[in-house]
């Protein structure tokens, strides 16, 4: 099961001393028998990324976390989002489709959190790779400070999350991503 860009393998497997056990790819340090059963919203919490534009301007930091027994919250810290401009067209995800049309609002009213096996790759204008249709976890008002999505059945999660998306409620574009690392 992949999460980020780490991997907690579903079966053990033995080191050079024939010792089995299993390891997380992405740190290489062992990983203890509780942690290498039950779904990987268990394993492999908490993940976190920094926010970057893809079409719009996009800043701050987001962390998936494990809260409870069977919550997992989205935490949006130092959020700053406004549309911008876009001459080559409108990225859209989850539900709907690519657009020609170029976004020139500036105010945002409402940013949807989605979830994506794709990946988030730049830093200054980022691009997103994903092929899948993200998961919408819900939705913010960027005049927040400090944003906490709660998802109360974390077996709705994607199978495989790389990435955290903010799209535009109403228009459907593609404002800003973030890529999930795993935090130590």
């Amino acid at each position: 099961m992949s999460i980020g860009h780490g991997f907690i393998p579903d079966e053990p497997t033995p080191d050079a001393t024939g010792t089995t056990s299993v390891v997380d790819a992405a740190t290489g340090l062992p990983v203890d028998a509780a942690q290498a059963v039950g779904p990987w919203w268990r394993r492999a919490l908490p993940i976190a990324g920094d926010l970057v534009p893809i079409r719009g301007e996009v800043r701050g930091n987001v962390r998936l976390e494990v809260v409870g027994e069977q919550v997992v919250q989205v935490v949006l810290t130092g959020v700053q989002v406004t549309a911008s401009p876009d001459p080559t067209g409108s990225t859209k995800t989850g539900s709907t489709t690519t657009g020609s049309a170029a976004s020139t609002r500036s105010h945002i009213g409402a940013v949807r959190v989605e979830l994506s096996s794709g990946d988030v790759i730049g830093t200054e204008r980022a691009q997103w790779t994903g092929a899948d249709v993200p998961a919408d976890f819900g939705s913010f008002t960027p005049d927040g400070e400090h944003t906490v999505l709660v998802i109360v059945d974390p077996q709705d999660l994607p199978p495989v999350v790389h990435s955290v998306l903010l799209v535009d409620a109403d228009t459907g574009d593609l404002l800003g991503g973030a890529e999930l690392l795993p935090v130590f």
